[in-house]
């Protein structure tokens, strides 16, 4: 069941793939079951280590290849003035704080993906 999550982006030590079993509280829990599990755990405290070490070096690809799963860790509205992030003047630009569970980068949502606010 590890190698099929990290087929679908979601790299967890043993112990983090033990703990989506415990959760699922079935048998032989489904992809589907585990990866619904998953989405409840701390990458911190069970995530394994897949960002490249150079990732925020300006000579980095600016692409990674997934899927990846990553937690995000903090979400800011960078077009909008910090005293009033969710106004709806200024265009929206968020800039994403994002963690592998071990190392931290950052992105910028070039489209706008509804589910982040």
């Amino acid at each position: 069941m590890e190698a099929k999550l990290k087929e679908n982006g979601w790299f967890l030590s043993t112990e983090g793939v033990a703990e989506c079993e415990r959760a699922c509280n079935k048998e032989k829990p489904s992809l589907q079951d585990m990866s619904k599990a998953a989405l409840n755990l701390d990458l911190k405290q069970y995530g394994v280590k897949h960002l490249p070490n150079d990732i925020n070096k300006a000579k980095v690809v600016t692409q990674l290849i997934g899927p990846l799963v990553l937690q995000v860790q903090k979400l800011r509205n960078v077009s909008a003035p910090k005293s009033n992030e969710d106004s709806n003047h200024s265009p929206r630009l968020l800039k994403i704080q994002l963690t592998d569970g071990h190392l931290i980068c950052h992105g910028l949502e070039n489209s706008p993906i509804p589910e982040l606010r």
